[in-house]
């Protein structure tokens, strides 16, 4: 059975981070009011109202190394599992799976490492060249229930990937990598028969 009704959304950002691929300084701010109505089946969810808000920030450390920090923190009303706060994957708490947990808050917080291991390459490969590669490392923690913070209900995960700058065709810029990642009380991971979870990325993780 799915939810049905109706949902909109109002947000606001505010970025000034420097660098498009491999950015290097500055933040980003942003907010969010969700209202809606939903049901499923024969249960009336009835109204809901939730906010969230997020934060991330670049400090370099050396012209190879920066260090990112960010936060995210929320609340609804909403009871449906499909529209409370969730923590878990690739965007937000890694080393634990999508959607792993729900609730009505949420507190997040996480600090990554950036080095910019190999940089000014020119290798060609079929779809285009690779012009650097950078590593990452990663500790992360974060929390969602349905009351007080509670430590016994919050999760941490570490982890470490590899940043690609690659020119497709030569000409288009981007960014792809991997993460793999572990978090206590995990399930078996997504690829591997191991309490590790790995993610395909494309872009930085903020």
């Amino acid at each position: 059975k799915l939810p049905i009704g109706a949902v909109a959304t109002v947000s606001y950002r505010y970025d000034d981070q420097y660098g498009s691929t491999f950015p290097t300084r500055g933040g980003r701010v942003g907010v969010s009011i969700q209202t809606g109505n939903t049901w499923f089946a024969e249960l009336d969810e009835g109204q809901f109202v939730g906010t969230a808000v997020t934060g991330s920030i670049l400090f370099p450390v050396h012209p190879r190394l920066v260090l990112g920090w960010r936060g995210k923190a929320g609340a609804t009303s909403a009871d449906l599992p499909q529209m409370q706060m969730v923590l878990g994957g690739n965007s937000d708490l890694r080393g634990l799976p999508e959607r792993y947990a729900t609730g009505h808050f949420k507190l997040f917080t996480g600090f990554e490492w950036r080095y910019l291991a190999l940089r000014d390459m020119d290798l060609r490969l079929p779809l285009g060249r690779l012009r650097s590669v950078e590593a990452v490392a990663f500790v992360e923690a974060g929390w969602v229930g349905d009351g007080l913070p509670d430590v016994d209900e919050a999760h941490v995960g570490i982890g470490a990937g590899l940043r690609f700058d690659f020119a497709y065709f030569g000409i288009f810029p981007g960014i792809g990598g991997i993460d793999v990642a572990w978090s206590p009380r995990a399930p078996v991971g997504n690829l591997l028969p191991l309490p590790l979870q790995i993610y395909l990325v494309l872009g930085q993780s903020f």
